[in-house]
């Protein structure tokens, strides 16, 4: 079977287009965060260690960023952020203009960009949720099962991921004047991508017990928008363990939100047809 590969874009194909868009769009407004507008966005993220959006330190930085920010195509986002940070190497608007950059790429499909953008941000913010989700889907992405070091890999996608569902509770900068009921949509999202990138290490480490626990996990975090391929891959591993009848139900599900024709849709059929197949014989 055709190695399915579960990818954040997949993911953030309609939430960077709602949620994730509009809270980044506020975060990154063009204004010098107040005192007031701090403990703002800390009451939106309603805990206690929430950190501080980023500030500018002068008018000038501020329309520099918002300048540099404006860029569209991958060569530019890469050239106006390398040239604001050389120009305020201690700005901590840095971290937005790398993190902006980063969906940028993200949106544009340009993985190794990404990938890249998610390096900075997390030279920036170690414990920054979507960069490391970015960072382990990345080592997911690039390894192989015959690969000499896969375990190696996989043990770092991990160990990248797992950090990711720590700090989803405490390493989101909301803008001010987030509703807090978009900021946990926000969560939820990224919950759903870090528990469905363990799922995936899970599943090309052959442990499908560990494997359905993880993609259970990233769909109930965020049921409004269920990625197809964690459902397919939750079908797999459920056969994999011989629990028929569960896995097809599964397989269903992600028939009836799939088409035929990719290799997704016709992944789920394959695996409905085999299924029930095999419940048929009994």
């Amino acid at each position: 079977m055709t190695r399915i590969k579960l990818t954040l874009e997949l993911l953030t194909s309609v939430v960077l287009a709602g949620t994730l868009s509009t809270l980044a769009q506020s975060q990154c407004a063009g204004r010098i965060p107040t005192s007031q507008s701090v403990s703002q966005a800390r009451d939106a993220q309603d805990a206690p260690t929430a950190k501080r959006p980023p500030q500018a330190k002068s008018k000038a930085e501020l329309d520099d960023y918002n300048a540099a920010n404006a860029a569209t195509e991958i060569v530019a986002v890469e050239k106006a952020a390398t040239d604001f940070a050389a120009k305020y190497p201690a700005s901590e608007l840095r971290l937005l203009l790398y993190k902006s950059a980063m969906r940028k790429a993200q949106r544009l499909g340009n993985g190794e960009k990404t990938e890249a953008f998610a390096m900075k941000v997390q030279e920036l913010d170690t414990d920054d949720p979507e960069a490391l989700i970015n960072l382990s889907g990345a080592i997911v992405e690039r390894s192989q099962p015959g690969d000499l070091d896969f375990e190696k890999q996989m043990a770092e996608a991990a160990k990248l991921a797992m950090q990711a569902t720590k700090t989803v509770d405490t390493d989101i900068i909301p803008p001010a004047g987030a509703p807090p009921e978009q900021v946990e949509v926000y969560r939820n999202f990224l919950r759903s991508s870090a528990w469905g990138t363990l799922g995936t290490i899970a599943y090309n480490r052959n442990q499908f017990v560990e494997a359905e626990k993880n993609l259970t996990k990233a769909i109930d975090a965020f049921p409004q928008q269920v990625d197809p391929v964690m459902v397919v891959r939750l079908a797999l591993s459920l056969d994999k363990q011989e629990k028929y009848a569960a896995a097809l139900v599964q397989a269903d599900k992600a028939v009836a939100m799939t088409q035929s024709g990719n290799a997704v849709g016709d992944t789920a059929r394959n695996e409905q047809s085999r299924l029930r197949q095999l419940l048929n014989k009994k």
